[in-house]
């Protein structure tokens, strides 16, 4: 596994990208803490103690091929996004006790690769409302201020319908989604969703269940940045559950359908960073096992016998 270089600067601190991280740095490495940059780093310099990229690279083969001979006998797995997402599942020693972080009970990893193909996704953008007056608020025409949006993102930043299939605002959201399976609905339609960053604790609170029960987590974007990096991005981030009393987690890596050396780089990405979040780090691993989303055949690829 390659190792990341590092630009250092006097006292062999790590470069920051402002003069506030690079005191922060060095008054941790003063005090003998290392940075979570730091950290990361000596994960993934530690990557042979586990040896998986070797491992994982001979599961992910032995499961591409399971998946091509289901292919071929069978029709019934047209999406091979849906049907053969592959996923590690870690097993931990002990489970956490509280969840480390209040306001979210999950962890945004970026993955080098795509989980899905930008090229096939259906992608809806949920966006606030342009006017907020009472006339605007409540017009019949419930996609007016939607297409408002369309068109000014195609002004400002030549986003198009092949990179964003539906945009819907807060209001229009709030209207046309209410019952439950307006929402289950919703929640199936589309591949990928995006929030913009102020009224995403609406869109939670509006129909977050729902998004939940069908795994389609919303990422947030900022709508005043450009907006296709933020696109881009998002087709590469995997969540990773960080819940309190739950000893096993998943964290989807890609598909089966996907070139072996993306998911193999995109499975060594969720372990430094798995190991980096797990509670009790490295030593609370009890197990780590590649599975399709059929649920068979699941290949292990580390265990350890040890306690914690």
């Amino acid at each position: 596994m390659a190792v990341e270089k590092k630009e250092e600067v006097k006292g062999g601190v790590p470069k920051a990208e402002n003069k506030g991280q690079a005191r922060t740095a060095r008054a941790l490495k003063k005090k003998g803490v290392a940075t979570r940059r730091e950290s990361q780093d000596k994960i993934r310099t530690d990557a042979t103690h586990f040896n998986l990229d070797a491992q994982g690279r001979t599961a992910i083969k032995a499961l591409q091929k399971y998946y091509n001979e289901q292919k071929s006998q069978s029709k019934s797995a047209l999406f091979p996004e849906i049907d053969f997402s592959l996923h590690l599942m870690a097993v931990y020693k002990k489970a956490a006790r509280v969840t480390p972080d209040k306001t979210s009970a999950y962890r945004k990893i970026e993955l080098p690769f795509p989980l899905q193909s930008p090229a096939t996704s259906t992608v809806c953008l949920i966006v606030r409302d342009l006017h907020m007056k009472d006339k605007e608020y409540n017009d019949p025409d419930v996609d007016k201020q939607a297409r408002e949006w369309q068109e000014k993102l195609l002004i400002e930043q030549n986003i198009t319908s092949a990179q964003i299939t539906k945009i819907l605002t807060r209001r229009q959201l709030e209207r046309e989604y209410h019952t439950f399976a307006d929402k289950r609905s919703l929640a199936s339609a589309y591949d990928l969703f995006l929030v913009d960053n102020t009224v995403m604790k609406a869109v939670h609170d509006i129909c977050g269940k729902e998004f939940h029960k069908a795994k389609k987590y919303p990422i947030a974007v900022k709508t005043n940045r450009p907006l296709a990096p933020q696109i881009s991005k998002a087709f590469r981030i995997t969540l990773m559950p960080v819940f309190k009393l739950k000893n096993r987690v998943s964290i989807k890596i890609g598909h089966l359908g996907q070139p072996l050396d993306e998911l193999v780089k995109n499975m060594n990405e969720c372990i430094v960073q798995l190991r980096h979040y797990c509670p009790g780090g490295t030593a609370n691993i009890q197990s780590l096992y590649l599975q399709p989303t059929t649920s068979t055949p699941s290949l292990p690829i580390h265990a350890s016998l040890g306690n914690i």
